[in-house]
């Protein structure tokens, strides 16, 4: 019905300048969501071993044999047993594969949630001037392109890092909004598989070049290593570019047409028309 109220979500993500110190710490959390993870998945996997049930042990469980997990936030533990759990939940219901251990090359990142009281946050989560205050961590020097607006409800943190050694916070912000009216779709626009743009082939080509080199070079060589980090961020700069593309794309298409048929793109790509058209009472026609 019109008129109603929604709920949504929107997501800042920020840019972190962490101090060495603050980096190690954010890099420990890593270890430890990681350690934290695959502990709690063996012990799983031998309880079920031996009594045929399931049982997720909970992170207090570790921290007297491992008392490095006291350095992390409590939070980012807790986050690692519900996604654990979300994980097998999942698995049961036949939506996802069976959940796997994590290994060196796994994403680095970790959660954080906002617990609300008397309607407000407590201070462990906040954009504060030029930075993001996380818990333990404190005040990070960040790069904020946007801010949240007033009466959005801060949710989580989750703080990453990227192949290249680059820190990044995405803050989940929750708000209720006017549900749009539905458009008559006079204008339905067809979108089909389109070709990448001239900079994003050009840059995939120079990668491929910068591939080719290190093979030539050897392994465990300063210039090897230092060929890796280059190719570490070539790669993120092509993954943010055709991120950005896509962003652009889609906005055009949702503010051009009252619907568009999709006979073509990836599942980032439909998903970010989906809730753009959603946003405005606009229709996605697949097939």
């Amino acid at each position: 019905m019109s008129g109603d109220r929604v709920r949504r979500n929107t997501t800042i993500k920020v840019r972190l300048y962490p101090t060495p110190e603050q980096a190690a710490l954010i890099d420990r959390t890593f270890g430890c969501c990681r350690w934290l993870w695959n502990a709690i998945l063996a012990d799983e996997q031998e309880f079920f071993a031996a009594t045929g049930e399931h049982y997720l042990p909970t992170p207090a469980r570790y921290k007297k044999d491992a008392p490095f997990l006291k350095e992390a936030d409590s939070q980012a533990l807790v986050t690692v047993h519900q996604n654990l759990r979300r994980a097998f939940q999942d698995f049961f219901n036949g939506k996802s594969g069976y959940p796997q251990f994590k290994r060196g090359y796994s994403r680095d990142a970790y959660t954080v949630y906002c617990h609300h009281y008397y309607g407000r946050c407590p201070d462990s989560i906040r954009i504060e001037g030029d930075g993001v205050v996380l818990p333990k961590v404190r005040w990070v020097r960040a790069k904020l392109h946007r801010r949240p607006l007033h009466w959005w409800t801060l949710c989580s943190a989750t703080v990453s890092k990227t192949r290249d050694g680059k820190y990044d916070c995405s803050l989940l912000y929750r708000y209720d909004a006017k549900e749009p009216e539905p458009v008559e779709p006079e204008r339905v626009g067809t979108y089909g598989e389109a070709e990448q743009p001239e900079h994003i082939v050009k840059a995939e080509r120079r990668l491929v070049g910068m591939e080719e080199k290190l093979r030539r070079m050897q392994p465990g060589s300063k210039n090897y290593e230092l060929q890796q980090q280059r190719i570490a961020r070539e790669r993120e700069h092509i993954a943010n570019q055709k991120r950005d593309q896509i962003h652009k794309e889609t906005h055009r298409l949702a503010t051009e047409y009252d619907a568009v048929r999709l006979e073509g793109g990836g599942a980032a790509l439909r998903e970010k028309l989906r809730y753009k058209l959603e946003r405005q009472g606009k229709a996605l026609i697949e097939g």
